[in-house]
């Protein structure tokens, strides 16, 4: 799944088929209600807010009002320990290079 950009409208539900695969839902503007078998209450989200979507099952989404959302894969728990890993390893070699003391090379006069 790549990521979808939806404008939602006041009293025109979609219907999310996540396919047995998550789905992030990131509203971008307006307010979203959003309600799924899968929870046992209603959510709603404001701008900024973000809510992932578990497994198959009927999950409804409307905007309240006008509103703009995006649907994406989340990232996998993987990838996100691949990443921090990937940082610490960056931080822990640069560490390493300040405090490794490197003296220069000096010429002995008397050899050759």
């Amino acid at each position: 799944m790549t990521n979808r950009e939806l404008f939602l409208q006041h009293n025109r539900p979609l219907r999310i088929d996540a396919m047995g695969a998550a789905v992030l839902v990131k509203c971008l503007t307006g307010t979203v209600w959003l309600t799924s078998s899968k929870c046992a209450g209603d959510i709603f989200l404001r701008a900024g807010d973000r809510f992932v979507v578990e497994g198959s099952g009927l999950t409804l989404i409307e905007g309240m009002g006008s509103a703009r959302v995006v649907l994406q894969p989340p990232v996998s728990r993987w990838m996100s320990a691949i990443a921090v890993a990937r940082s610490w390893f960056l931080l822990s070699s640069r560490h390493e290079r300040m405090r490794t003391v490197r003296f220069p090379r000096w010429r002995n006069p008397l050899a050759g």
